[in-house]
């Protein structure tokens, strides 16, 4: 057989392999691939999304097969009052008034920060253009592709990977956005024009705010999860 045959044969002998869900995460979870072997942008972004989709639903699954752990009513009720009251918060703080709005952020930050390890950059250069570009949908999930950050030349979009709840927590901020802050293009945006300055602050306020201890910074919170 030529060489020029080569990828035809690989491709017939091992079609089923190549057009498989399963064999796909199994190969972007070996270190010695990743996503290297994908093409293009698109398919690499697809299988993040298929990878962070069947790893929540393997934790969803776990969970269901615990023994729940016995929770007291009145702690039931303050976990409910306290999201309740963020979310209000928010949306009725006054359209100068952004302290409040700043410690959501913080909220969010810390958040996501703890379950991606991404940089601070990430969050403070992510446009709301694109979160409202997300890939996605309500069943699936939805990806977020931030493209302005430090390692982008090497690694490509950063990505944040969002349940539809979460969504939609994150969409009611930009429907808040429209209103008080229109001309300014960032999702973790300042009052003015440009992204939010101390987001390091506001994280830590918020992880204060939780009664979690220590404060760590986006780093130490980076290298937690890398590990």
């Amino acid at each position: 057989m030529c060489l020029a045959e080569e990828p035809l044969a690989i491709k017939t002998r091992f079609a089923e392999v190549l057009v498989s869900d399963s064999a796909l995460l199994a190969a972007v979870t070996l270190p010695r691939f990743k996503l290297r072997w994908l093409r293009t942008q698109e398919r690499k972004d697809k299988a993040k999304a298929e990878l962070l989709a069947v790893c929540r639903a393997s934790v969803r699954s776990e969970d269901q097969h615990k023994e729940p752990a016995p929770v007291r009513d009145s702690e039931l009720e303050d976990g409910q009052r306290q999201n309740w009251l963020l979310h209000n918060a928010v949306e009725a703080a006054p359209p100068k008034d952004w302290s409040t709005r700043f410690l959501f952020l913080g909220y969010l930050s810390a958040y996501l920060a703890c379950i991606y390890g991404h940089r601070t950059g990430v969050f403070t250069r992510m446009t709301q253009a694109e979160v409202k570009r997300a890939v996605g949908d309500d069943q699936s999930g939805y990806l977020i592709n931030v493209l302005e950050h430090k390692t982008v030349q090497t690694y490509g979009h950063a990505q944040v990977y969002l349940t539809a709840e979460e969504y939609g927590c994150c969409r009611r901020w930009l429907g808040l956005l429209r209103h008080t802050v229109p001309s300014n293009v960032y999702f973790f945006c300042s009052f003015g024009e440009g992204p939010i300055k101390d987001l390091r602050g506001y994280m830590g306020r918020a992880w204060t705010d939780m009664g979690l201890g220590p404060v760590p910074t986006f780093m130490d919170i980076r290298s937690a999860v890398a590990t």
